[in-house]
């Protein structure tokens, strides 16, 4: 593990109520297998916890909870959570020495579709400000040291300078300039297909199946390959400038490739890595998978979770990701770990979503309670509680100032709740059936959501955003309509995921079938 997270040994006073009164509940349930793996992953530390208090709170939390659909948390509990200090702000970029010909002139490097005659662009920084503000601090962020993370590999910082690049070409939108919109429909898959996701770079599309099946689809010119043999490579010439390119077999080449999980039963979560290397699968056996996507096999079976894995994410600087699943409690773990790094205990039912905010030092997480809430990576306690949701929250997603968090449900209502002053901003209601997804743009300036009813809608974040913070004042559920920009309705597609490219160009996966 060298320097990055490890395992807590001690636990404060609260976690150790907080898992007594889960290990309390799951004893009254008779879930005694779920009961022994939650203590051998606690550890002796967390659960030296008499028998009498665990008595105790069994009776006086989970009694009345367990026939109940409201949290069991008091108002008093709620405000103290609120109360704790987050970092919202983003990190600057680690030290990357950008080449000469990243700040070429702007015509020079501008494909001849992508021009614009110079009376309809909108006026943006030079490439030498642009750059210049990755590197700079925002007084809101966390210590770079909070989170240890490894150095950028050389593919990482390459990605990122050319991710830089895509970003300066990106399109500047708003309420008056609208993306361009990319649908991809799975056909032929509507009882069978349980999640769709996409890459970062939008380069790989990846779609689970109740069969224990994976397919992924290269949706741009590259195809995708595999390594060749071991004795070939060692063969290579490593001092080369191509040597990534020579490791690949061409023979090997497809625009699909079909993975196989024996056992696993539904696939219902999928996440690509950062760099595209790896690709996570959330199991319904309770698993979760690690494949390679340069040698197409799989690397590491995490067994943790005793019920399905409801949802798995990578965390947006790679190597840890979060977990979550029927089993109410959510996980962090590290690729280099094969178990958990951190618990996060506190859902009085199952949880249905779980997601990174963008500086990777907190986790957020749905749950069928009805609540929304922020997890500190760093030392696994809850920083907020958000209450509101009228039905169950499945879709998550931070702005990308890392401020906001937006937060869709099974009602088909939208809330978006202030991370840093720990309250709701506004509900906003279009959809009439479950929201599957969630997103913003990538200049922070629309919100992009869908769901079930095949429909995909645009909200004014950035005007929503400027009237919050002039007027200082929450709005509640009431003018949430005078921020719909535009909808966009499907014939008979429901719209599973959303993504924005690094060029600002809308992205939507859905299924075709019954609405």
């Amino acid at each position: 593990m060298g320097h990055y997270f490890q395992p807590e040994k001690m636990a404060s006073d609260k976690d150790r109520e907080t898992l007594a009164s889960v290990l309390a509940f799951l004893r009254s349930r008779g879930l005694k297998d779920t009961e022994e793996q939650l203590r051998r992953e606690a550890g002796e530390e967390l659960i030296s916890i008499g028998d009498e208090y665990d008595s105790a709170m069994e009776v006086s939390n989970f009694s009345n909870a367990a026939n109940s659909e409201e949290p069991a948390e008091n108002e008093t509990t709620i405000l103290n959570i609120n109360k704790a200090k987050v970092y919202h702000g983003i990190p600057k970029e680690p030290e990357i020495t950008i080449p000469p010909e990243l700040f070429a002139d702007d015509e020079d490097d501008t494909d001849e579709e992508d021009k614009e005659p110079a009376t309809k662009r909108r006026k943006g920084p030079n490439k030498k400000d642009f750059y210049a503000r990755k590197f700079r601090s925002d007084p809101n962020a966390p210590p770079s040291t909070r989170v240890p993370f490894p150095p950028l590999s050389d593919l990482e910082k390459q990605d990122k300078l050319s991710s830089w690049k895509e970003a300066f070409k990106s399109a500047r939108l708003g309420a008056d300039r609208l993306p361009c919109i990319c649908g991809y429909t799975l056909m032929n898959a509507d009882s069978t297909v349980c999640t769709a996701g996409l890459s970062d770079d939008s380069s790989l599309l990846a779609s689970g199946y109740s069969d224990s099946k994976i397919r992924i689809h290269s949706v741009t010119h590259k195809k995708l390959r595999a390594f060749k043999p071991a004795p070939v490579l060692k063969e290579l010439d490593r001092e080369g400038d191509d040597v990534m390119e020579q490791m690949f077999d061409n023979t090997t080449a497809s625009v699909e490739k079909t993975i196989h999980c024996p056992h696993a039963g539904a696939i219902y979560s999928t996440s690509f890595s950062p760099d595209r290397r790896f690709l996570l699968a959330g199991c319904g056996d309770g698993s979760i998978r690690l494949w390679s996507l340069w040698l197409w096999t799989n690397l590491v079976n995490y067994k943790c979770h005793m019920y399905p894995v409801s949802d798995v994410e990578f965390s947006p600087l790679g190597h840890y990701f979060a977990s979550c699943g029927t089993d109410r409690v959510g996980r962090l773990w590290s690729t280099e770990s094969i178990t958990p790094l951190r618990l996060f205990i506190g859902h009085n039912d199952d949880l249905t979503k779980i997601h990174f905010h963008p500086n990777s030092n907190y986790v957020a997480t749905a749950s069928a309670d009805r609540t929304v809430r922020m997890w500190d990576a760093a030392t696994g306690t809850c920083v907020r509680y958000f209450t509101g949701h009228k039905d169950v929250p499945q879709a998550l997603c931070f702005s990308r100032c890392g401020k906001y968090l937006a937060s869709g449900g099974r009602d088909g209502g939208i809330h978006i709740w202030d991370v840093a002053m720990a309250k709701e901003v506004l509900e906003l209601e279009y959809h009439t059936k479950p929201v599957y997804a969630l997103c913003f743009s990538r200049d922070n300036t629309l919100l992009a959501s869908s769901g079930h009813d095949g429909n995909v809608a645009l909200w004014n974040y950035k005007g929503l955003a400027d009237q919050y913070q002039a007027d200082n004042v929450s709005f509640g559920a009431s003018g949430g309509a005078a921020y719909l920009v535009r909808s966009y309705a499907t014939k008979r597609t429901s719209v599973m995921n959303l993504h924005f490219t690094r060029r600002n160009i809308l992205l939507a996966v859905g299924k075709y079938g019954e609405l």
